[in-house]
């Protein structure tokens, strides 16, 4: 048996091109109650499928038997055992005979895979964006049936919008209203010593796209908490416009900063500005309240800082 780790780029290039072909054979001749999920893995996918379609036969496909073995245990202790197959797919000996599968409902894991995007541009046709794979707000690559999400495509690379991106294609692919993302408000967040935080636009990228730009800045020593939490030497800052009130963006270096810069994302997601932040009751004594206060500044009512 060959595994994955012993086989160079090229060859597993050409392994995933003989596992579409494979698929697509096996989709000539769909049968509905059959579910594929290619490329296994840890199961997630398997379980998932037999969790969601309990009339239905899910069948794990996967090259590594320690995966499939995991998978088999996790399924055992669902409940799922039953419903759950799984086919270690020979290398050598070449691809299985499952018979008609229902492809409505088909997974493929590329992970193995150094470059996966080349993947989807060789073996499908899709096409690149720079170096990763278009996508429009559905997660719809230029090849009908094939979505694409994660690092593979534009954004920051960071899993909560690899996440969300997976939801958006779910919905889509289900025939279901989904959103597009606004890349540029998703969190950004550092967990290091202090945490650092941030969301949509600098200062300096904000005067750079004309904005009539307002600032609002409180360090962690301003609100009790600061001294409650050990952590004064925090800082917050609130980047606005004046015409509209509008939240540009936020940026918070200290304790707890990945959390706090949720509220801010939150504001703006809600169509709110600064000054609606600024007005909202925080709890005392909190470190959000550096938030308000922030708000505050930008606003022009600054009153502890």
């Amino acid at each position: 048996m060959t595994s994955l780790l012993d086989l160079d780029g090229e060859v597993l290039h050409g392994y995933w091109s003989a596992a579409l072909d494979w698929v697509r054979r096996a989709a000539a001749g769909a049968a509905r109650g059959r579910l594929l999920d290619l490329g296994a893995g840890t199961g997630t996918g398997a379980l998932g499928l037999a969790a969601r379609f309990p009339e239905a036969e899910v069948i794990a496909v996967d090259v590594e038997a320690a995966s499939l073995a995991r998978l088999r245990d996790k399924a055992a202790g669902l409940g799922l055992a039953g419903r759950v197959r799984t086919v270690e797919a020979d290398l050598d000996a070449g691809w299985p005979d499952l018979g008609p599968l229902d492809l409505t409902w088909a997974s493929m894991s590329l992970h193995h895979l150094a470059d996966p995007g080349k993947a989807l541009v060789d073996i499908l046709g899709a096409t690149r964006h720079g170096g990763l794979i278009a996508v429009d707000g559905a997660m719809r690559t230029s090849v009908p049936g094939i979505y694409a999400i994660g690092d593979l495509v534009p954004g920051p690379a960071l899993a909560h919008k690899a996440s969300d991106e997976g939801v958006i294609a779910v919905e889509d692919a289900a025939g279901l209203t989904t959103h597009p993302l606004e890349y540029i408000d998703i969190p950004r967040a550092t967990f290091c010593m202090p945490n650092v935080a941030s969301f949509g636009l600098t200062e300096a990228q904000a005067r750079e796209q004309g904005y009539d730009v307002v600032v609002g800045k409180v360090p962690y020593g301003a609100v009790g908490a600061g001294t409650v939490y050990g952590d004064r030497n925090g800082l917050v800052k609130v980047v606005g416009e004046t015409r509209y009130g509008e939240l540009l963006g936020g940026h918070i270096v200290g304790a707890k900063a990945t959390e706090l810069i949720q509220e801010l994302v939150n504001a703006r997601a809600l169509e709110g500005g600064y000054p609606e932040v600024a007005r909202l009751v925080h709890g005392h004594p909190t470190m959000s309240e550096a938030i308000m206060e922030a708000a505050r500044a930008a606003d022009g009512w600054l009153i502890h800082g």
